[in-house]
């Protein structure tokens, strides 16, 4: 009995092996018994087929110029824009949900906004009291950003910031202006030497851009210092910098709003 089996379920394999091929058709799933146990297999066929049933995956571009591009390319009727508040994310789902019926919603472009250099590096240090020396190296690398005073004018302050690190300071005084005038005393060969003095400015003004690709903006930051046993400190407050990037992530989305007039552009993040 045995044997009569095993020349049964041979000849089952041998036809099996021996079959033509079938067409398969398109968007279906089927599930084949394999020989020698009956196990079911499931065959999705799309990995088959010379194109994908229908569009997946995400892009990735890097401007918002380059996820306007994207977005051009793929809208249709359910696409949906996002524009988170906080974050720096913008996403556009290109096969969205509706009232209707469902979407896959795994069809997007994902922008994350890139902090710039120059947003970084005057972030950075926001209301972190330095060294004269640091100080003075952080304005200089800065430069091109600052607009007043100066960028001339600031340099000469850092260089005399870093000129007088040595020093011993006296006194730091708030004049009628707003200015800061710190008075102190360079020592030489452990002798009393020059006097001088140290005029600060209240504040000064950056034109920096918090993400890459767009517009700068106008950013105050106000002059703190410190004086301590002779030493003196320094250091800057940005004038609310959470602010800008609002006001930069709500500029996004009215720009995105403006060019894709029939799409909904929302504040938030997909399902």
């Amino acid at each position: 009995m045995t044997d009569l089996v095993g020349d049964v379920q041979a000849a089952i394999d041998a036809g099996l092996t021996t079959a033509p091929p079938s067409k398969i058709e398109r968007n279906e799933l089927y599930s084949v018994i394999v020989p020698n146990g009956g196990t079911h297999h499931l065959v999705d066929t799309e990995k088959y087929a010379d194109l994908p049933w229908r569009q997946s995956g995400c892009y990735r571009p890097a401007t918002v110029d380059a996820l306007i591009a994207v977005i051009e390319r793929f809208q249709n009727d359910t696409t949906t824009i996002w524009v988170h508040p906080t974050s720096g994310k913008v996403i556009a789902v290109f096969n969205d949900s509706d009232a209707e019926q469902p979407g896959w919603r795994d069809h997007r472009a994902a922008l994350q906004l890139q902090r710039t250099p120059e947003w970084e590096h005057w972030c950075s240090k926001d209301n972190i009291q330095m060294s004269q020396q640091a100080f003075a190296e952080h304005i200089e690398d800065g430069l091109l950003e600052l607009v007043e005073p100066a960028a001339a004018e600031m340099l000469e302050l850092a260089q005399t910031i870093e000129a007088t690190q040595g020093a011993n300071f006296r006194s730091a005084i708030r004049l009628d202006n707003g200015q800061v005038q710190a008075r102190y005393e360079e020592t030489i060969d452990t002798k009393a030497g020059q006097s001088g003095q140290l005029t600060i400015p209240t504040e000064f003004k950056l034109a920096v851009a918090p993400f890459l690709g767009e517009n700068p903006y106008s950013v105050t930051a106000r002059f703190r210092y410190r004086l301590s046993s002779g030493k003196l400190t320094l250091g800057y407050r940005l004038d609310r910098p959470d602010a800008v990037v609002r006001d930069a992530l709500d500029k996004i989305a009215e720009r995105l709003s403006s060019h894709f007039a029939d799409l909904p552009v929302l504040i938030g993040e997909p399902a």
